[in-house]
Formats: structure tokens, C-alpha cells, sequence
């Protein structure tokens, strides 16, 4: 295992999409399709542009969670959600802007040159801030 101080947000955030993006899948297949448990082919074939070793990892992740079921028979292993996987799914989904048990919320970072607040209606005042890395005139 990686040691905690090499792992950059990037990557963590890189994972975590991942993960969401196959639980998502197994609950549309679930809920939507009706679908059997799913051939971890059929997941990569989900998932062309992305390389088996994240995948297997991901899903490895999922089922240590609780979140997905593996099973070995019939050959070759399939995948199926839990219903813990589906409460995680559907918390996601009606309440995208907060954290779940397994995924954090998303963030939106908005960048700008610069930032004017203003409080008051009758004596206002505006007060200019730039960003942190506005060049300095």
C-alpha cells in the first residue's frame, strides 16, 4: 500500500470517481434494467477508456465496503450491487451536494480575478479583494 503522503487529491478524487461511476452503473443495471449479476468483462467493456488495474481496484474497493457482492460461481466471477450499495446509490443521487458514508461531496471551485463584497442599501461601500494570485499592479 501507498504511503498516505504520496497519494496527491488528484488521484483520490481520480479513485473516487471511478468508484462512483461503476456503483452508478451497477445500480442502473439493478434498478433500471433488472440486470443479473455483471461479468467483470462487461465492466470493462462498460468502461473502455479505462484501464483494467483501476477497475479491479475500484471494484475490490466496492465489495470490501459492502458495497458490491462478488461471486465466483458461476465462471468467470461476476459482480452484483447490495442493498447497501443501493441505499449509497440513492443517497447520492437526492443529495448530490453532500457527503455519503463511502463518497465525499463535489466541489466546485470558482476562480476569479477579483472579488467585490458589498453590504448595506442606503451608506454602501465596495470593497475590492483581489485573488491571491492576482499580479500586483
Amino acid at each position: 500500500m501507498s504511503n498516505p503522503a504520496d497519494l496527491n487529491l488528484s488521484e483520490l478524487e481520480r479513485k473516487q470517481k471511478l468508484r462512483l461511476a461503476l456503483l452508478m452503473h451497477f445500480y442502473d443495471l439493478k434498478e433500471k434494467h433488472r440486470q443479473p449479476p455483471v461479468t467483470i468483462h462487461a465492466v470493462y467493456q462498460k468502461f473502455p477508456e479505462t484501464e483494467h488495474r483501476p477497475i479491479c481496484d475500484a471494484l475490490e474497493y466496492l465489495e470490501h465496503e459492502g458495497l458490491l457482492l462478488r461471486k465466483e460461481r458461476p465462471s468467470p466471477e461476476t459482480y452484483c450491487i447490495t442493498h447497501e450499495g443501493l441505499k449509497e446509490a440513492e443517497q447520492a443521487i437526492e443529495f448530490p451536494d453532500l457527503r455519503t458514508v463511502h463518497f465525499s461531496q463535489r466541489v466546485v471551485n470558482i476562480y476569479m480575478k477579483t472579488v467585490y463584497l458589498q453590504q448595506g442599501n442606503n451608506n454602501q461601500q465596495v470593497i475590492p479583494s483581489p485573488a491571491e494570485n492576482d499580479p500586483k499592479p
